[in-house]
């Protein structure tokens, strides 16, 4: 997105930046997010539509404002990725002509103008206290929702603003509380973008490839923006997001599994990393219809790559 006509712009005005950004760069969803500057939002929305992106621009023009800034992400990578969202918008209006004073820059935080901008994990802000605007990524798959909202309200008191965004992970979260309980949260204004709107509005994806190659639950889930109820899941939505993992562990031994599959079936290899009282996630390949001889070759350059210790192969 930087590297866009509005690169080469000159001009002193954010006003003036950001109508170019709008015109050239926006879809019509995005601009309808950015242009509510209500105290309270929440987006459900597909994934890979660019809400993200909306999270890093609109932070960028609160920082413009004088306003801090607090981004809160489940996992340090996904911090991490969304401050470098913020950044990208920031050295657009840089590049664009406007006067922007950087003070510090890191992967997790920087100070712009004079006022604060950080990107934390959900792990982090238990407990301590901010004064800024909140922005909180993927609130549907945190752990401990309850106790981070919580933390985090007070933040806002003295006339700052939330914005909550996520796609839908079943209905057992805050986040869902929050977006389907209009009388308990009367302020919210609330957004719901999938990806038939998004399609609409100009974004080129092909619906129909992702939905041919996707479960039914799943495509409702990621793309419609439908909060799938769990008593028709085999693991409760909360056991699965306790248990979603950011960035694998450097420490520990790594383990593969094997169910081989061929004609009906694909064959499924998975890697994990022992840990003391744990298994992390670090690899799932799929192999659909793949020679048995092309899986043996597969298999080993898996265990060569991740130097796994030992495992096991169902055949039947």
């Amino acid at each position: 997105l930087a590297k866009s006509s509005v690169a080469s712009f000159q001009a002193s005005s954010v006003k003036t930046i950001l109508d170019v950004i709008a015109k050239e760069m926006l879809f019509d969803y995005q601009r309808e997010w950015l242009s509510d500057r209500s105290k309270f939002k929440i987006c459900n929305k597909a994934r890979q539509i660019g809400i993200s992106e909306m999270l890093g621009l609109e932070g960028l023009l609160d920082v413009l404002m004088g306003q801090p800034v607090f981004y809160v992400s489940r996992t340090e990578r996904q911090s991490i990725y969304l401050l470098d969202k913020f950044y990208r918008w920031l050295y657009t209006f840089i590049e664009s002509g406007l006067g922007i004073d950087i003070a510090s820059e890191t992967q997790t935080g920087c100070k712009v103008n004079g006022v604060d901008v950080r990107s934390l994990t959900s792990e982090a802000v238990a407990g301590e206290g901010y004064t800024g605007n909140i922005y909180l990524d993927e609130f549907g798959l945190h752990d401990n929702d309850e106790q981070i909202y919580r933390s985090l309200y007070p933040s806002i008191t003295w006339g700052y603003k939330i914005r909550i965004v996520s796609r839908p992970f079943g209905q057992a979260n805050k986040f869902y509380e929050i977006f389907s309980n209009t009388d308990r949260y009367p302020d919210y204004h609330r957004y719901e973008f999938d990806i038939h709107r998004a399609v609409r509005d100009g974004l080129p994806l092909d619906v129909e490839e992702i939905r041919r190659n996707f479960d039914e639950d799943g495509f409702a889930e990621n793309y419609l923006c439908r909060f799938i109820d769990e008593s028709t899941t085999f693991f409760p939505y909360g056991l699965l997001r306790n248990n979603l993992s950011g960035l694998a562990s450097p420490d520990g031994e790594n383990y593969i599994g094997v169910d081989i599959g061929r004609k009906n079936d694909n064959t499924i290899i998975y890697v994990g990393r022992k840990l003391e009282n744990r298994i992390e996630s670090v690899a799932m390949i799929e192999l659909p219809r793949t020679s048995y001889e092309e899986q043996k070759q597969e298999i080993r350059a898996i265990v060569a790559q991740y130097n796994v210790k030992g495992g096991k192969l169902d055949g039947t």
